[in-house]
């Protein structure tokens, strides 16, 4: 299941949909992926995808990972 996960988050980085993402990024946390193991599947993407949809991709996990933070903290 961790890697279907890690093809779904390369995919939807290669289709640019940020918006997307987070429930995505959720359910790779869920299944065992590390912040550092989601990130680094976007980098991995970058000369691939290019910079700007590797950063909305990043920029979306980052959003992510900043609400399940406040979630945990209230």
């Amino acid at each position: 299941m961790k890697v279907k996960e890690i093809i779904v988050l390369t995919t939807m980085a290669a289709q640019d949909l940020p918006d997307e993402l987070g429930w995505h990024v959720k359910a790779a946390l869920n299944l065992g992926l590390t912040r550092e193991e989601i990130i680094g599947v976007f980098v991995q993407c970058t000369p691939y995808i290019r910079l700007p949809k590797a950063n909305h991709a990043i920029r979306a996990a980052m959003k992510t990972f900043k609400a399940l933070d406040a979630e945990k903290a209230a």
